[in-house]
């Protein structure tokens, strides 16, 4: 199994491979690259304020609200949760499947506020987002809401988890 570190610098994508670095141009929305995930195909996702790029490793794919249905192109995060792509967004949280693309909110889900900042799962499948005003769990069919008042948490703004 091939491990490598990616980082984004500002203009370019950094990938460290057995202690070799690679670099690649970014031709991506914002050079202001929030998070990088790496999907089972070995797609490098990165979360911008302007939307989300995918690298193949030869050519960029950029995803915004003009071409996709993407909640928002203000991307927090990004992780990838079993086959699927998941981005935290000032406007929910959408997941792309590799064909159609699927948005919850405040209005159409039990998300606590639409302004998700970060994504993780855990080893039961549950869907663990933080955001402006606490943490939901989703199970894929329920929603669970935690904020202060509830966990005791000093400040509600969740940022990240690993």
């Amino acid at each position: 199994m091939k491990k490598f570190i990616t980082v984004c610098c500002v203009n370019y994508l950094c990938i460290i491979c057995f202690a070799q670095w690679i670099t690649y141009p970014l031709p991506i929305p914002n050079v202001d690259v929030n998070a990088i995930a790496i999907d089972a195909q070995g797609n490098k996702w990165c979360a911008t304020w302007k939307g989300v790029a995918k690298f193949n490793g030869s050519s960029w794919t950029s995803f915004d609200t003009s071409n996709s249905n993407l909640a928002s192109n203000v991307v927090n995060s990004v992780a990838v949760i079993g086959s699927e792509i998941w981005f935290a967004t000032s406007k929910g949280v959408s997941i792309f499947n590799g064909i159609s693309w699927t948005t919850y909110n405040t209005a159409n889900s039990g998300l606590i506020n639409d302004d998700v900042t970060t994504i993780t799962a855990d080893k039961h499948g549950n869907k663990w987002l933080g955001t402006g005003n606490g943490i939901s769990k989703f199970n894929g069919v329920n929603w669970v809401t935690y904020d202060t008042a509830l966990t005791g948490f000093p400040n509600r703004r969740s940022r990240q988890w690993q």
